[in-house]
């Protein structure tokens, strides 16, 4: 996502409609009626536009220092490198294109998109790029209230009238329904930026909880090598999953996934030696007790690890509290978590077999 500084707002849109180029601004538009932000402070203007703009702006205001520009946010409706946000499209294809050809003049200071796709984008902006760091929730409709983006959204739902109770749930529905829900790639490159930066998303989680059967994630702690019960948990995974991949970790990895995986509590039971992903096909739902303790988990085979545990403990010298087996929660989280352990050529090839696993389930596999 490009990030260029403009020093005169005014006289970048006035180009753009000079030069013939499409675009829009596309949220927040009403705080300009009457000024645009400072050069050089941190409000900023997001502009998504046609792909024949893209390198002439770039070319034109690229080397616009910091403090001498307004700070504008570029997307084109495509990939490209330049413009994509986390390497793709910013919109679904079919509302970028829509968001710039129905397009209306906003107050003759710019464009902005017609209500629908008004509504529309910033309800995929907030449930997709945002979720809950949004200030919606799941389906909680009282949080979304306290939110910056609630206003302007119920205001853009009431122009079309929409109803919605502002949930993330009920926006997944709504952009479901209009065929712009989140594509599983995507999805997937989402999540393991969410969780570079520390956060879990439930509503991701939920988004594939919808999925036939679930794939998970597996490491194999030191201990368990230590006391050579590492081939026999191997053995009970293949017995409760299918085992998509299985890879020793290197020494020099060992300190990095122990940093940055959750939850692992590294000292009772050692580093990471061995990650496995396995696919669940008939996977089984959780008591609600068990989704008090542990509302990530869906999957109640999750919870074999404790029975394991204890003959962990009584069939070794291992002490009360090492624990040989950890795993991620959920396959959001699990995806979340490949990059650790896993380049992009094992990733491709894990989701390629995970692709297959489903399309088996589903009767589609030829």
């Amino acid at each position: 996502m490009p990030l260029l500084y403009i020093p005169n707002a005014t006289e970048f849109f006035a180009h753009m409609d000079d030069a013939g180029y499409n675009y829009v601004v596309m949220r927040n538009f009403q705080q300009f009626a009457h000024s645009y932000p400072a050069n050089g402070s941190k409000e900023r203007i997001n502009v998504i536009l046609e792909d024949a703009a893209v390198e002439q702006v770039l070319q034109r205001y690229q080397n616009v220092p910091k403090r001498k520009g307004i700070k504008f946010n570029i997307h084109s409706i495509s990939d490209r490198k330049e413009t994509n946000f986390r390497n793709h499209l910013y919109f679904p294809l079919a509302l970028g294109q829509k968001m710039l050809q129905r397009r209306v003049r906003w107050q003759d200071k710019f464009y902005i998109p017609c209500p629908e796709d008004h509504f529309y984008s910033l309800l995929y902006h907030v449930a997709y790029h945002k979720a809950e760091a949004s200030g919606f929730d799941f389906k909680d409709p009282t949080a979304g209230k306290n939110s910056k983006y609630f206003k302007e959204l119920q205001e853009s739902g009431r122009t079309i009238d929409i109803q919605t109770d502002y949930t993330l749930k009920d926006a997944h529905r709504l952009l479901s329904d209009k065929g712009y829900n989140l594509d599983k790639q995507i999805l997937n490159t989402y999540l393991q930026k969410v969780h570079e930066h520390g956060r879990k998303s439930y509503f991701f989680s939920w988004l594939y909880e919808h999925c036939p059967g679930e794939m998970n994630l597996f490491v194999i702690r030191n201990t368990a090598v230590t006391h050579d019960k590492h081939r026999e948990i191997i053995y009970l995974l293949k017995k409760h999953y299918k085992i998509l991949s299985l890879k020793a970790i290197s020494w020099n990895m060992r300190r990095k996934t122990a940093k940055n995986m959750r939850g692992g509590k590294w000292r009772r039971g050692g580093k990471p030696f061995i990650a496995v992903v396995v696919f669940d096909p008939e996977p089984e739902s959780t008591s609600n007790e068990d989704r008090e303790v542990h509302p990530f988990v869906f999957n109640n085979k999750q919870f074999f690890k404790r029975a394991y545990r204890e003959k962990f403990t009584q069939s070794t010298t291992a002490g009360p509290n090492e624990n040989p087996l950890h795993s991620t929660d959920n396959e959001a989280e699990a995806i979340a978590h490949l990059p650790l352990f896993f380049n992009a050529d094992e990733q491709a090839q894990i989701f390629e077999k995970l692709a297959k696993e489903r399309r088996r389930l589903t009767g589609m596999d030829a």
